[in-house]
């Protein structure tokens, strides 16, 4: 399209679906949304915490095959194609603190309680997990 059109702006999730990636370019985008959350709203040492582990998680490409998405305080991940889930999906939440932080999969067994605020083996571990479930 842009070939075509090169006056006309057109969004970069446009190029997903032109693409054949739309789930693609829809996760992405949930985590462009989510890391300016964690940087225009003030939270101290904590949201310097999530942010780091945003882009940690970022760079590892787990931004191309999860979800993200943040309830009050706790930032989560999921498969679902549509924003906000449902009680049966597949999630991580991540309760994060300055320094530690309490990792709750809903799916086989996963949990960290206690946790450096870092991608870590087994972060890695929950994550490559919920990348395995199906969207939804």
């Amino acid at each position: 399209m842009r070939t075509e059109f090169p006056d006309l702006e057109i969004d970069e999730l446009a190029d997903y679906y032109e693409r054949g990636e739309p789930v693609v370019g829809e996760f992405m985008r949930s985590w462009d949304a989510i890391e300016a959350y964690y940087t225009e709203t003030k939270g101290g040492d904590y949201f310097k915490a999530v942010r780091g582990l945003i882009r940690s998680m970022r760079e590892a490409g787990y931004d191309r095959q999860l979800r993200a998405g943040q309830s009050m305080a706790s930032f989560g991940l999921s498969r679902s194609h549509e924003q906000g889930l449902r009680e049966d999906q597949p999630r991580l939440w991540f309760d994060i603190g300055p320094s530690e932080m309490d990792v709750d999969a809903n799916f086989g067994d996963g949990e960290l309680l206690g946790h450096p605020v870092r991608l870590t083996a087994e972060v890695r571990k929950l994550l490559d997990g919920l990348a395995q479930c199906a969207i939804d």
